[in-house]
């Protein structure tokens, strides 16, 4: 850290996105007690995970894959809320450039083609300024060297809140929402899947149907966050 740099952050610290902690030198987000505290789910080891279980009954899909877990009241729904509600958006990139660190270390970089978020209807995108979920598809595709785009398929239905829905009406809320505007890279391709949290998975299987459908090779899927359930 130089002279203007340590002046600076001692007029305008910066503070940890968990725990509002003063950030020390070094720590960029999280502080070191907080980076400690995550609760990763090292999914990338075990293709017979809970995520990919999850989905395996209802749809062909090669990998599945979590960074974090995602507990009420835990760290992680503390930074998901910074990030859907507090304009954090580097939040979702970090999480991206972890997971895609892992995924390189395992060598899943030869066997991705493209990442593709779950898109935002235009409304909610322009109210929250940005999808959450594209900037850890770019950490992602950045680490890979992949390509990535938060355009080529879009959410042409604006859905009800899925909270209160039971499984069935959270399936047909988001039946056929989405729509593929550019087939390049998803026609034979092998495409990585990712959103910010899972529950059920019903927004996220209407989204790999709709690839499928476009002519998508092989479906990963990855989340920054998976619900555990009890």
């Amino acid at each position: 850290m130089n002279l203007f740099e340590a002046f600076w952050r001692s007029i305008f610290p910066e503070f940890c996105l968990a725990c509002h902690a003063t950030l020390l030198r070094g720590e960029e987000l999280l502080c070191l007690d907080c980076k400690l505290e995550l609760p990763h789910t090292d999914y990338t080891t075990d293709k017979e995970n809970p995520l990919y279980l999850r989905f395996s009954p209802h749809i062909d899909i090669k990998n599945a894959f979590a960074l974090w877990y995602f507990n009420k009241e835990g760290i992680v729904q503390t930074l998901l809320h910074n990030l859907k509600y507090h304009n954090h958006p580097e939040i979702s990139h970090y999480a991206g450039i972890s997971l895609g660190e892992n995924l390189k270390k395992y060598d899943f970089k030869t066997q991705i083609d493209s990442v593709i978020p779950v898109p935002l209807h235009s409304a909610r995108k322009r109210q929250r300024g940005y999808n959450q979920s594209a900037g850890f598809a770019q950490g992602i595709a950045e680490i890979l060297e992949i390509q990535w785009s938060d355009d080529w398929v879009i959410r042409n239905k604006a859905t009800q809140t899925q909270t209160k829905k039971n499984q069935e009406e959270r399936k047909k809320n988001v039946d056929g929402i989405f729509l593929v505007k550019d087939f390049t890279h998803i026609k034979d391709k092998n495409v990585l899947v990712v959103d910010d949290v899972i529950t059920t998975g019903a927004t996220l299987l209407s989204f790999m149907n709709t690839l499928r459908e476009a002519g998508a090779k092989n479906l990963f899927v990855a989340c920054i966050a998976m619900a555990v359930q009890n």
